[in-house]
């Protein structure tokens, strides 16, 4: 809730009943376990990662999409009038994402000034925990961002980054359009005496992402995994 800077826990109970709650209790092979959400932290309050505010009104999934996709053309002009509806489903999707095996990304391409950023914020603001970045944070807070939250990945003027086979921004892109996709990095821990030492831990990098630039990248597997749409400047 961004009024009161408090977090509640969305539920859907075994009888079907929708609600949010404070805690939840959830049982496992008969022991009781208890989770709470996470307090808002200022990655959160000021909006890097954007989560939902409140439960709204159940509406079918047709009436959904229509809605969708009126927020989409209510600032934007689309060649394909089909267009507004595909995006649409893919911010549907964003919300079970982890129900598939691999996904397809979202991409806006356009010179300056055609309005590519505004629609990719347009989008991001209705998709699953929406993550932000402006292209110039590092890989390693981006996978770090994506294996702590999950989310959707909105990122304006991609192709600003190194974009080449061998960067490891692209790995990151590349390998998180697919469900065990993971990025390797030596990680300091403590072990149980409290001694710190070095080991490889695995962070996940899969996720939906939505991406803007001006040109593609170097690396023609990234456009492959993309739904592409062209925006022009009128």
């Amino acid at each position: 809730n961004p009024d009161d800077q408090t977090a509640a826990l969305a539920y859907r109970d075994p009888d079907g009943k929708i609600g949010k709650a404070a805690y939840v209790d959830v049982w496992v092979q008969g022991e009781r376990r208890r989770y709470y959400p996470k307090e808002p932290y200022e990655f959160v309050s000021k909006g890097s990662i954007l989560f939902a505010s409140n439960l709204g009104e159940h509406i079918d999934q047709r009436e959904l999409v229509e809605t969708i996709a009126a927020f989409i053309e209510e600032y934007f002009l689309f060649d394909d009038a089909t267009l507004p509806r595909v995006i649409a489903y893919w911010v549907l999707m964003t919300w079970l994402y982890d129900a598939f095996n691999a996904i397809c990304y979202l991409r806006v391409l356009g010179p300056s000034g055609s309005g590519k950023s505004m629609l990719t914020e347009r989008v991001g603001w209705l998709c699953y925990r929406r993550i932000k970045s402006m292209g110039a944070d590092t890989p390693a807070v981006m996978f770090r961002t994506i294996a702590m939250f999950g989310g959707t990945l909105v990122i304006d003027e991609y192709d600003q980054m190194e974009s080449d086979t061998t960067s490891n921004w692209i790995k990151v892109l590349n390998s998180g359009a697919m469900k065990g996709g993971v990025t390797n990095r030596l990680t300091t821990v403590k072990d149980a005496n409290g001694n710190e030492e070095m080991v490889p831990l695995p962070y996940t990098t899969f996720c939906p992402k939505v991406l803007n630039g001006r040109a593609d990248p170097k690396d023609d597997a990234l456009i492959n995994r993309c739904i592409t749409t062209v925006s022009y400047t009128h």
